[in-house]
């Protein structure tokens, strides 16, 4: 059970808690930045030395030095400040807008497929595939949301939440609805709502009018970005980033690796990371 999916882009690293506290992409594009700025001193006349910026040679008087440093300082900080806003959400491989990815294989609708996943206060939820089932007319497999003290205990415990999701050859993994235990709220989306879509366009929203409950209610799915994911279990190198809601309410974040699922995701103002995952059917996950 513990192989691990290379071919979706996961490398395997020490079992360390990563510091959670912002976005993978933006951490990664303020390194960038940084770097930015120091390799700009020492072209316009600078030298890192002890861990601050020194002149590498005179200038010849206190005001060309003054303006030296001003100009560089200028200059770094404006590259430094496109970079931090235009690779906020980068890989650093290039990934530009308006790329096309097939997230529909970013998230394997497999009956028997499990994930495990905790956060910041220690709360283990496990996602699985439990059953299948007709939502609204159409054939779906349930993901069943199930809280538990600590790994594998899951099962004995009565699950929090259900969501729908099915499979439509021209667009992609629909939901199509959900069940709240929890709070007792329940609702169908017809049509559904895209959740992971063929050839979705980085930075492209696409929009779904549907009757939720009966309801207009009009969704937003936004592919944000494409790059490094890190999680307790391991690291994934071409994770997208996806973000679904209503067009006027919140929409949080999702994080799927290819050919493996949600690594990392916001559920109800929370965020997960992944801790396991396997099969119930004990099979194999190459």
């Amino acid at each position: 059970m513990r192989k691990r999916l290379y071919q979706a882009g996961m490398s395997s690293r020490d079992r360390e808690m990563p510091n959670d506290g912002g976005s993978p992409w933006r951490a990664m594009s303020r390194a960038r930045g940084t770097r930015m700025i120091r390799r700009l001193h020492d072209v316009l006349g600078g030298a890192e030395k002890d861990g601050a910026a020194t002149p590498s040679r005179r200038t010849g008087g206190a005001t060309r030095t003054a303006r030296l440093e001003s100009a560089t300082i200028a200059l770094a900080v404006s590259i430094a400040a496109a970079v931090l806003l235009a690779g906020g959400c980068g890989d650093g491989t290039g990934t530009a807008t308006g790329k096309t990815i097939d997230a529909v294989n970013y998230f394997p609708l497999e009956m028997g497929r499990y994930w495990v996943y905790f956060n910041a206060d220690g709360e283990f939820l496990t996602l699985s595939f439990s059953r299948s089932d007709t939502v609204v007319g159409f054939d779906v497999l349930v993901l069943t949301y199930t809280f538990a003290r600590s790994p594998g205990e899951a099962e004995e415990v009565s699950p929090s939440y259900e969501a729908y999701y099915g499979l439509d050859a021209d667009q992609g993994i629909l939901l199509y609805g959900y069940k709240d235990y929890d709070f007792g709220e329940s609702a169908t989306f017809s049509p559904g709502i895209l959740f992971a879509g063929n050839d979705m366009v980085l930075e492209e929203p696409v929009t779904t009018a549907t009757a939720e409950s009966g309801r207009l209610v009009t969704y937003v799915t936004t592919l944000v970005a494409q790059g490094i994911v890190e999680t307790y279990f391991g690291t994934f190198q071409d994770a997208v980033d996806i973000t679904i809601g209503p067009e006027e309410g919140e929409q949080p974040k999702h994080f799927l690796a290819r050919d493996f699922g949600m690594v990392k995701f916001d559920w109800k103002g929370v965020r997960y990371q992944l801790y396991d995952y396997g099969r119930a059917d004990g099979g194999s996950e190459e």
